[in-house]
């Protein structure tokens, strides 16, 4: 099946909002909302949404990890980074061996060196266009 990625991303957005008309509370509309205007580069609608989702199921490790996701990357690294670490606490190895949310990394903490590291992949575009970047963010803990 070929497709062009933002028409196909287009449309299951205006199916999506023709969903919401129905029940604006489906926090999986919502969540599913963020993502894809995540994925156009529209952080103040992805964000708006995002926190929507949060808001109703603050214990979904895909909405958590999502929204947190939406933190790092407009600039709000320590909230986004909490939320994070919520979500891998929530879920720390989902279905499959991996991670049931597709989360952007694990979190990991060095107790010796009193570090917290979130190893992250980071995709500068959408998915088909640019290769993925690995990135690390080392937080130092406080005792």
């Amino acid at each position: 099946i070929e497709a062009d990625f933002d028409e196909v991303l287009a449309e299951g957005k205006n199916m999506i909002q023709k969903a919401m008309e129905l029940d604006e509370s489906d926090f999986e509309c919502n969540r599913l909302m963020h993502e894809i205007n995540k994925a156009f580069h529209d952080f103040d609608q992805s964000e708006l949404y995002g926190k929507r989702a949060y808001d109703m199921n603050p214990n979904d490790p895909r909405i958590v990890s999502g929204y947190g996701e939406l933190l790092v990357l407009t600039g709000r690294a320590e909230e986004g980074t909490e939320l994070l670490i919520k979500a891998f606490e929530l879920d720390p190895v989902g279905m499959g061996g991996s991670n049931a949310d597709k989360r952007l990394g694990d979190v990991t903490v060095d107790e010796g060196a009193g570090r917290l590291t979130f190893g992250f992949l980071n995709r500068q575009s959408r998915p088909s266009s640019t290769p993925v970047v690995s990135s690390m963010l080392t937080i130092r803990c406080c005792s």
